[in-house]
């Protein structure tokens, strides 16, 4: 495979759509995904339409060239915006999570949801009208079921990053939040963005704040949909509010592990994967014994905003992103 600079562009989502709780899920949700109780085992479609299964395996770029990490695991994680298990939502919450075998290391990356790429979109009857550039967000909705949502947005991130494979996903909806915070209980932070300062007076910079099941969802959620480009503020919120979560959780599991992996069942309730039961045990332990470093190992896809003809859109660096998928997901081959 050739990675090369191509166009980037981007569109803007409208007011009502928010993270939702996928926020915490980075590395939890490993552990989280045994207790699912509609657990769906089906197939997925990987890499993208139209590509050779094999080009992602070689990359050149400046003539050099690179072979795909053959240790890497790599799931999306999924933030739905919708309640209830019969309407369909956009991803407003789109994470990458990365596990590396052998560096014994997970990455996370962070997408924006106003992200401007292709798609594969549908009419209203569900006839595929192949590849268009959209919202990011918008590739879930196209599914007309929420197994079928998780396979279209795994195949735009696959798409979207140079055609590696997306091998698992996780989505969850807004009616499991509260839900998830409660089984850590209250978080305390130092907030680092004043975005939410006229929401909230807890919400200012530089203050500390307790988070709870009561005003979690504001916190990670809210924007200011008066002021351009707002999701940008957010998504570092959620970085900030994963970060917290996941050494909270990691510190429960270690004084209860069999305790609080018990307490899990009822929050997937309306959590969609496809790992399966024999594979969680595994997940488990990496989730635990990985290192996770979030200044170094969280990574977020670089690009500008703009002002779109009805929506914020973000452009992705193309150069940026072609960057890092090396880095990430590549080795250079040896001479």
């Amino acid at each position: 495979m050739d990675i090369k600079k191509s166009k980037s562009r981007r569109r803007r989502i409208g007011a009502g759509f928010f993270v939702t709780v996928a926020v915490i899920a980075a590395t939890a949700g490993l552990l989280f995904l045994l207790y699912v109780n509609r657990r769906e085992e089906i197939s997925i479609s990987i890499p993208p339409v139209g590509l050779d299964e094999r080009l992602y395996r070689k990359a050149t770029a400046d003539g050099v060239e690179y072979r795909y990490n053959t240790n890497l695991i790599t799931m999306l994680l999924l933030g739905i915006d919708s309640e209830g298990q019969d309407t369909m939502g956009q991803s407003d919450f789109i994470n990458l999570l990365i596990l590396d075998r052998g560096e014994k290391r997970i990455r996370v990356v962070g997408i924006s949801r106003d992200s401007m790429v292709p798609i594969r979109v549908f009419d209203a009857v569900g006839n595929d009208l192949g590849w268009n550039e959209q919202h990011l967000a918008l590739a879930y909705a196209f599914g007309r079921t929420r197994q079928k949502g998780c396979l279209l947005a795994q195949e735009a991130v696959s798409k979207m990053f140079q055609g590696i494979p997306v091998i698992y996903y996780g989505a969850a909806d807004l009616t499991a939040l509260s839900v998830f915070h409660d089984l850590v209980g209250e978080i305390t932070i130092q907030v680092t963005e004043d975005d939410l300062s006229g929401l909230d007076a807890d919400f200012y910079k530089e203050g500390s704040l307790t988070l709870t099941s009561g005003n979690v969802e504001r916190f990670v959620r809210s924007r200011d949909t008066e002021q351009e480009f707002s999701n940008q503020g957010r998504m570092r919120r959620q970085k900030l509010y994963m970060e917290a979560y996941l050494e909270k959780l990691k510190l429960l599991l270690r004084e209860d592990f069999s305790g609080t992996v018990s307490r899990m069942e009822t929050v997937f309730s309306n959590t969609v994967t496809n790992i399966g039961l024999n594979e969680i045990s595994s997940f488990a332990e990496m989730a635990l014994k990985y290192e996770f470093d979030p200044e170094q190992d969280y990574y977020i896809v670089q690009g500008t905003d703009q002002a779109g003809k009805y929506h914020d859109e973000f452009l992705v660096d193309e150069e940026a992103l072609q960057q890092l998928v090396l880095q990430l997901f590549y080795k250079r081959k040896s001479m």
